[in-house]
């Protein structure tokens, strides 16, 4: 599965910048973020990986409140983790949903 690493930033209103990767459950140590999508506008630039991604409100302040100033932080979100474009995978992923909240070390609700 796919994890998110959220890069460390002491100033709160620079561009949010992520690392994708892989990993296997129970080898890295991550929190999981369950939020309210919330409409589609507007939308708000993220870097992940080297590319400009658009993310909703809700999630683009769930990734800054997440944010470190001087650690990064591994966080796992369905919204980026999985690839939506993918049904397959989506599908999967969806199954093993419950598994993942419960092998992350804490789970945060954003609303």
């Amino acid at each position: 599965f796919r994890l998110l690493r959220i890069l460390p930033s002491l100033k709160r209103n620079v561009v949010i910048e992520c690392e994708m990767f892989d990993s296997f459950i129970g080898e890295q140590d991550f929190v999981a973020g369950s939020y309210v999508w919330g409409p589609p506008e507007p939308t708000h630039p993220i870097i992940v990986n080297d590319a400009l991604v658009h993310v909703r409100q809700n999630l683009f302040d769930f990734l800054r409140a997440s944010r470190r100033p001087l650690q990064k932080r591994v966080i796992w979100i369905g919204a980026l983790c999985i690839n939506q474009n993918d049904n397959d995978e989506k599908s999967h992923q969806v199954q093993a949903m419950d598994h993942i909240y419960r092998q992350a070390t804490a789970v945060y609700s954003w609303l």
